[in-house]
């Protein structure tokens, strides 16, 4: 009699996996296949938050960079100005990225600062661009003397004439003391009334930075300004 093979029904084969032969077996994996799915979700879902955290993060440290540096600039600029380096204290607050940052009082600074180089390139410019001779000399020092007649009726002079380099300073200094125009800037009396009778320093914002007021008799029939 040949032996008897003992086979456990309640066993399933490889096959039984394959054809779907064994319904609890199947279930089995399918219950397995599912928990390791929603583990790896959970997981890649926990990775999101950090992920967000860290750009986040790195974005809030960029802004505190650059609003550390915006205020450096502008510290450096009220310096420049304090010195009276308008352009340079200009510069400074056109570098600021956050211009929230910019007070009233730098804007001006800008603004001073454009119309500053604006004339020194008008007085650069060429003589034959707009400008008339009206007078020279030529004595120790030759000088010329030109005006130009803008469109809204202002009168611009420019007058040329070379300065040694010893005597750039104390010609600053006079021009500095504002106070004592009137003592030494001709006028006259007669034949005619002609020159500076009064000149009033109003306001005084850095070294050489003021705000001065004038006062020039002119000749009949205008009266003094």
């Amino acid at each position: 009699m040949p032996p008897a093979f003992f086979v456990d029904a309640k066993r399933p084969s490889l096959g039984d996996y394959v054809t779907g032969r064994s319904d609890e077996s199947n279930s089995q994996v399918n219950r397995f296949i599912a928990n390791d799915n929603s583990s790896k979700t959970r997981s890649s879902q926990k990775g999101v938050p950090k992920v967000k955290r860290c750009i986040s993060n790195d974005r809030n440290s960029k802004e505190n960079d650059n609003d550390s540096k915006d205020k450096e600039l502008i510290r450096n600029g009220e310096n420049h100005f304090q010195q009276d380096r308008l352009l340079a204290a200009a510069r400074m607050f056109l570098m600021v990225k956050d211009k929230s940052l910019l007070q009233r009082k730098h804007l001006d600074i800008v603004e001073n600062a454009k119309s500053c180089e604006g004339m020194v390139a008008e007085l650069k410019s060429p003589v034959n661009a707009g400008w008339t001779k009206i007078g020279e000399s030529h004595g120790d020092h030759d000088t010329v003397i030109y005006f130009k007649m803008e469109k809204d009726a202002k009168i611009t002079c420019r007058l040329e004439t070379p300065i040694e380099p010893s005597l750039l300073v104390p010609l600053l200094s006079v021009l500095n003391e504002t106070d004592l125009y009137q003592t030494w800037l001709p006028s006259w009396k007669r034949p005619v009334r002609i020159g500076v009778t009064q000149s009033n320093r109003l306001q005084q914002t850095g070294r050489a930075s003021q705000i001065v007021l004038i006062k020039c008799d002119v000749p009949w029939p205008l009266n003094s300004r």
